[in-house]
């Protein structure tokens, strides 16, 4: 109650003061320059998922603005537990290597040959390296895409996650298979690209929101 209204001094309320009563214990945030909904929810309330967050906050989407005010939800409140849409979800690195492109900095598109902002991240590894599972999901799209993705891989995980695997030298996996958490979904490589050097391309995303994926490492 106090964080939700401002109050710096108790004794200064008096009668007739409109005060908010939230539902729920919890704080009130001040959007700072950089934020994501994700990153403040797995900053503050990693067990609340950025959905939600936006849910309780009447957001209709994850659109928000520098000196915003958003209502955090204390995680350990029995009615956010049960608002809460997400399962706490432990992504590991997918493979052995290198980080040489980074969530949202400019790249080469290999599919159109235009440099845009990248919705993953780009990790550089050795010929042969393992390509694993991020965390534990099932295989919901494979293919090959001779100029694109080339050999690639979608997993479906708890919450509304997907994670995607791109440029795979081969693959080890089928769709309709689960995977537990580091199983082995094929090797790094160079398909669907001019790459000189295996690269994998990875990317988290929950309920079609691309995310930062090394807030998650």
């Amino acid at each position: 109650l106090i964080s939700v209204n401002q109050i710096r001094n108790i004794q200064a309320i008096r009668e007739g003061v409109t005060l908010r009563i939230p539902d729920r214990d919890g704080q009130l945030y001040t959007v700072r320059e950089g934020d994501m909904l994700s990153t403040i929810a797995r900053k503050y309330s990693p067990s609340l998922g950025w959905k939600t967050l936006q849910e309780i906050n009447g957001l209709k989407s994850e659109n928000i603005l520098v000196g915003q005010q958003l209502f955090i939800p204390d995680t350990s409140s029995t009615a956010t537990n049960q608002l809460a849409d997400v399962a706490p979800i432990q992504f590991q690195k997918p493979a052995t290597g290198t980080i040489t492109t980074l969530f949202g900095q400019p790249y080469i598109n290999p599919a159109t040959g235009i440099s845009e902002s990248i919705n993953g991240i780009l990790i550089v590894g050795n010929w042969g390296s393992a390509v694993v599972a991020s965390a534990s999901g099932q295989v919901v799209d494979a293919g090959y895409e001779v100029k694109g993705r080339g050999r690639f891989v979608v997993l479906s995980h708890e919450g509304g996650y997907r994670t995607s695997y791109h440029h795979l030298e081969n693959v080890e996996v089928r769709i309709g298979m689960t995977l537990s958490k580091g199983d082995t979904i094929g090797s790094i490589g160079t398909s669907g690209t001019s790459y000189e050097r295996p690269t994998l391309f990875f990317s988290i995303e929950q309920s079609g929101i691309a995310l930062d994926p090394i807030q998650f490492f």
